[in-house]
């Protein structure tokens, strides 16, 4: 029997573990079961020396004939790690940051998967402090926004099919100037099992407009840096996009949580379906814009707190008089409005549409502006679909705080509970003033 003394390396500190016993016909095999068992590496992932020199099968004969021998064992991804620290270390201090951060999560997700850092405390310190910011600058980059698409469809295809055999296809497209919202967008064409056809989604990451800077990427109009992207997901506006699919004004919308292996932990993207008879404002001619699309814009802004309603982001459906919308923002500001006619009489819902705004409200007294706003009210049901909202809801906030992922943090509470609660309580004042003033209206 060989005494194996065996010292793990690679680390800050050397550790040296419980000598084991080996028989002098032991293989590579066996000793690196042996190296598993007392340090955690994986076998295809150990690098063992001994007298500096590499262990391999041929060498194992002349190993075995000591009878103590001591082997220098640590991971073979020590090197690897290394050039991971660089590449974070150069982003923080701006050197080429698009690049590095990119190549930072392509070497984490190798760290990741040969479990390293299951290994080396301090490495997994270093990885805990810095690897989210880093997932969060490269969040914004479209290769790993498709990446995280296509594991959310490639899983929900798989939880359909169950035991049976069915083809899963995912195509990505560049998003097209028709296809609305902004530039940083995707396109994926999905089909699952059960599916007859293709589904279009319009895939975007949360972003949130008051937190712009441009650190790190040179900012694209109306599309985040990449120092934007990874922000806390808003649950304001996670409630928003089935409330407004609720109303008929948004089309169906899918939450995709962040995935590890496309290097994020901190983004929520979300899919919604294409609807290929929308019409984008910025492609209707200015006297075929009506005051019914104008009104219901402006009713998404004073009661829902949304904002980015623009040219770009809305439209209708077909040619009806039926908004949809397919980007929008959660307002930064959510507040009471105690003299609701005044705010829909007097708010623009953006002001790239201040013009249109204008020339549609100057043709109508508020009596009239506000019976449109009647019409659209009564059929939106929002107080029921509001809740109904919030109980779909539920599921999709437990997954995401279940994955330790927190919420943007508003009015100075960090709990999402009491930020939806309060969120909600205000929409509904605003929901019960607006119903008193419309049911006031003459006939």
């Amino acid at each position: 029997m060989v005494t194996v003394h065996i010292r793990l390396v690679g680390g800050k500190k050397e550790k040296k573990c419980d000598p084991v016993r080996v028989h002098a016909k032991s293989s590579l095999d066996e000793l690196e079961k042996k190296i598993e068992e007392l340090t955690g590496i994986p076998k295809k992932h150990q690098h063992v020396e001994h007298n500096g020199a590499l262990v391999r099968e041929s060498s194992m004969v002349s190993l075995v004939s000591f009878k103590t021998v001591k082997l220098n064992v640590k991971h073979a991804h020590v090197k690897l790690f290394a050039k991971y620290k660089s590449c974070v270390e150069k982003a923080k201090r701006r050197i080429d940051p698009h690049d590095n951060v990119i190549q930072a999560v392509k070497y984490y997700e190798q760290l990741q998967s040969g479990g390293i850092f299951k290994i080396y405390t301090e490495m997994k310190a270093f990885s805990d402090s810095y690897h989210a910011n880093v997932a969060a600058w490269t969040d914004g980059n479209i290769n790993l926004i498709r990446k995280a698409t296509w594991e959310y469809f490639k899983e929900r295809h798989d939880e359909k099919r169950g035991e049976e055999e069915s083809d899963f296809e995912c195509k990505f497209e560049k998003r097209d100037a028709v296809f609305g919202g902004r530039s940083a967008n995707t396109i994926a064409k999905v089909r699952m099992h059960g599916e007859s056809g293709v589904v279009t989604y319009n895939v975007k990451y949360v972003f949130y407009s008051f937190f712009q800077h441009s650190v790190l990427l040179r900012p694209h109009h109306n599309a985040p840096t990449l120092q934007t992207a990874g922000r806390e997901p808003d649950i304001f506006e996670l409630l928003q996009y089935p409330l407004l699919h609720k109303i008929g004004v948004c089309p169906k919308a899918l939450i995709i949580p962040p995935t590890a292996r496309a290097g994020t932990r901190t983004s929520t993207y979300i899919a919604t379906v294409w609807d290929g008879d929308l019409q984008l404002l910025q492609d209707i001619r200015n006297r075929d814009l009506t005051a019914e699309i104008m009104v219901q814009l402006v009713m998404l802004r004073v009661l829902l707190f949304i904002t980015d309603l623009h040219k770009q982001n809305c439209g209708r459906f077909g040619t009806t008089n039926n908004l949809a919308v397919i980007d929008f923002a959660p307002n930064k500001q959510y507040v009471v409005h105690d003299k609701i006619e005044n705010a829909m009489w007097e708010i623009c819902p953006h002001k790239r549409l201040k013009d249109q705004w204008q020339r549609l409200r100057d043709q109508h007294d508020r009596n009239s502006w506000l019976k449109i706003a009647k019409v659209y009210f009564e059929k939106w049901e929002l107080a029921k679909n509001v809740e109904e909202a919030r109980m779909d809801l539920e599921p999709i906030k437990e997954d995401l705080k279940g994955r330790d992922i927190r919420f943007l943090p508003r009015e100075k509470m960090n709990s999402p509970t009491p930020q939806l609660e309060d969120y909600i309580a205000k929409l509904y004042r605003n929901i019960h003033n607006l119903k008193i003033v419309l049911e006031s209206l003459p006939n």
